[in-house]
């Protein structure tokens, strides 16, 4: 059975790891992006992960990568990266790849990978239209219009992040980052990551308070995205969802909107595959 590397590159962290070709995860890791550090450091992290896929398999020629930013997935580059990522913007990651290790990459914005993932064998299967949302460090959406996933002209449809929820970029108001970064600054805190808050929210109201207007601030901007794309569904994704509360809760906060337009309370659901869909769908290209 075909293996191939996936990795996938986000704001916060690189996963990687060996999938087959039914979409079944061998093996994966992870390590800290330090985005901070430049595009460089970043492709230099890439090229030692594969290095070391490569000690595990040394079989496997394709590597698959989900990236973070808009991807132009025809040259493999990134052409725009925000301020979750600085430096990141102009990054040719297919070129670099190819070159330093010899294998046959494919490069992908990280949730148009996710929506592959999901729509391929979880919860996005029986579904024609569509969205993916993910939030993390930022919040990132991919379309899937009749079956296919629409990138529109230059590659940025679905940037929802950077539409505005009260005057502000969405993914500052609703991402799990934008979340730990007002709880630190209630708490006047430094280090802080999305468990604690959690945890913190079930013996503080303050706290509890930020937690609640999260997900109002979520639920407006999935209001937002629904009006304009009227979706099957609309399917979260990232490693916040791994809370036990998160779709309860979600899902709570946007029944206010529930009949605006025809807009139906089990329209959001949280990804099958979790914080792996994007290493997934990292790799659909060359099963495609």
């Amino acid at each position: 059975m075909r293996e191939f590397f996936a990795i996938d590159i986000g704001g916060t962290a690189i996963k990687y790891g060996i999938v087959n070709q039914l979409g079944e995860i061998l093996y994966s890791n992870s390590t800290d992006t330090e985005a901070t550090k430049g595009s460089q450091h970043i492709m230099n992290t890439v090229i030692d992960i594969i290095n070391f896929l490569k000690e595990k398999n040394e079989t496997v020629k394709h590597v698959g990568i989900s990236s973070a930013g808009v991807i132009d997935n025809n040259e493999g580059k990134v052409v725009y990266a925000g301020y979750t990522m600085p430096g990141y913007s102009n990054t040719s990651i297919k070129e670099i790849i190819e070159k330093a290790t010899n294998m046959i990459v494919e490069v992908e914005n990280d949730v148009n990978c996710a929506l592959l993932g999901e729509k391929w064998i979880g919860a996005g299967k029986e579904l024609t239209d569509f969205m993916m949302l993910t939030v993390g460090t930022g919040i990132g959406g991919a379309l899937c219009i009749n079956n296919s996933i629409y990138s529109g002209k230059y590659f940025s449809a679905g940037e929802v992040g950077y539409m505005k929820v009260r005057g502000e970029d969405f993914q500052l108001k609703a991402s799990t980052q934008g979340l730990i970064n007002t709880v630190k600054k209630q708490l006047n805190i430094e280090n802080l990551d999305g468990k604690q808050v959690f945890e913190l929210a079930k013996n503080n109201k303050e706290v509890a308070d930020r937690v609640e207007e999260f997900y109002e601030y979520l639920a407006e901007g999935i209001n937002n995205i629904a009006c304009v794309m009227n979706p099957e569904k609309i399917i979260v994704g990232g490693g916040i969802t791994a809370n036990a509360e998160f779709e309860n809760m979600l899902n709570k906060a946007f029944m206010k909107y529930v009949d605006n337009i025809k807009i139906k309370k089990d329209l959001i659901t949280t990804a099958k595959l979790g914080n792996n869909a994007g290493m997934v769908g990292a790799i659909y290209k060359f099963i495609q």
